[in-house]
């Protein structure tokens, strides 16, 4: 009788960098499989969408991020000036850890931009065991101006994720798989979207991690980044902040696979807030947040990020 490693022993392999190499021996093998059955929980989460250049009306970048997670905490926007670093404002998700560390979505004081979305088709307890950054967004915000001096440091660029980077003149996509292997794609003159599957050819693979026989399904990732891209396609060119809040909302499949989630039932995985952000060619960033905090009214709020860091505080 075959007999298959814990979940226990893979995450031991995992955080062992000299073992390693055994625990992708055995994806190899298939002998992960019985370890993540189909059940596993693979929070499915948030919808990533962004144009640049001259399909925006005026020009400039505009980028947006739905976030989505179970109704089970609370969210805020902060400022945050650290003593070593640029200063940055951002939507962070409360909880008992530090608040740096639930940073969900930001901008810096040089207009630089960062989201991210889950690699949800690589099971929740394995990704955080897996090597990574710590704080891989703070350090990107807090230490680079814009996209292109980002992409100089690669090597922090580790723990399975998928982050969405702006600035005024472009848009990086970068997919991060196991053992820290990257895909970048640069859009200077176009549109660009994620949800939560790898889309690069060289990454494509760890869709099926823990299996040789089949994709793990994601049908809400699915249906969400298929809808973004023929929303983003009907109008090709004069995109808007107009156009990204509009489309935020879009709620066309449903509870639990819609842009904007509502959930099937109280306890489902929801959308949570907004985040989209207008970067002019020239001028002052705008930022646009719908917060959807669990038990509370649902706020909209149109930001100025530059006069936010110019006054040295956040006052909500």
């Amino acid at each position: 009788m075959r007999t298959f490693p814990s979940v226990e022993t893979i995450l031991s392999l995992l955080r062992n960098h000299r073992l390693r190499g055994k625990l992708f021996a055995l994806v190899a093998a298939g002998s992960v499989l019985a370890a993540f059955p189909t059940g596993a929980q693979t929070l499915d989460e948030c919808t990533l969408w962004a144009a640049t250049g001259n399909v925006v009306e005026g020009g400039g970048t505009l980028i947006a991020k739905n976030r989505d997670w179970l109704p089970d905490h609370q969210q805020r926007l902060s400022l945050f000036t650290p003593a070593n670093g640029f200063a940055y404002f951002g939507l962070v998700a409360l909880g008992t850890e530090a608040e740096s560390r639930g940073l969900k979505a930001g901008i810096n004081q040089y207009g630089l931009v960062v989201i991210n979305a889950s690699a949800s088709a690589i099971p929740q307890k394995v990704r955080i065991a897996m090597p990574h950054t710590s704080r891989l967004m703070t350090r990107i915000l807090s230490g680079c101006q814009n996209v292109d001096q980002a992409l100089t440091h690669m090597e922090w660029f580790l723990g399975p994720e998928f982050l969405m980077l702006a600035d005024k003149k472009k848009v990086a996509v970068i997919e991060i798989g196991p053992e820290g292997k990257t895909a970048v794609s640069l859009v200077e003159n176009g549109t660009a979207s994620h949800t939560n599957q790898f889309l690069d050819a060289a990454l494509i693979a760890n869709n099926s991690f823990g299996s040789q026989t089949r994709v793990r399904e994601l049908p809400s990732s699915t249906s969400r980044l298929a809808r973004i891209r023929d929303l983003v396609a009907r109008k090709s060119f004069g995109l808007n902040l107009k156009d990204f809040v509009g489309w935020s909302l879009d709620q066309s499949d449903g509870p639990d696979n819609s842009i904007w989630r509502t959930g099937s039932t109280t306890q489902a995985e929801r959308t949570l807030a907004s985040w989209i952000v207008y970067l002019p060619s020239d001028g002052k960033p705008v930022l646009f947040v719908r917060l959807a905090n669990p038990g509370h009214e649902r706020q909209e709020l149109m930001l100025s990020p530059a006069d936010i860091f110019t006054a040295g505080k956040y006052t909500p």
